[in-house]
C-alpha cells in the first residue's frame, strides 16, 4: 500500500532531530518516485516543510553522496541555457 504523496509533517517535540525527520521523509518520497523530473531546491523545501534553511542543508548531504546515479543529486547551482 502506497502512502499519500507529498510531505509528511515534522514533529518538533519528537526525540528525532528535524533534519533526520526531513531526510527520512525525502528518502520516502524519492523512493516512491515523487521527484522523477526534478528534486526541489532548498528554498522550496524550506517553504514546504516550514523549517530553516540550515535544517534543509543538514538533511541533504545524504542525497548528494548517493552512489546510484538515478538517485544522485547535484548541489551545484543551476545555469540557464
Amino acid at each position: 500500500m502506497t502512502s499519500e504523496p507529498g510531505p509528511r509533517p515534522l514533529t518538533r517535540a519528537a526525540g528525532k532531530p528535524l533534519w533526520a525527520q526531513l531526510r527520512a521523509d525525502l528518502l520516502r518520497r524519492l523512493e516512491e518516485g515523487e521527484f522523477r523530473d526534478v528534486f526541489p531546491g532548498e528554498h522550496d523545501l524550506v517553504a514546504e516543510y516550514q523549517v530553516s534553511r540550515h535544517t534543509v542543508r543538514e538533511a541533504l548531504p545524504a542525497f548528494t553522496r548517493r552512489k546510484n546515479a538515478a538517485n544522485a543529486l547535484s548541489n551545484r547551482r543551476s545555469v540557464a541555457c
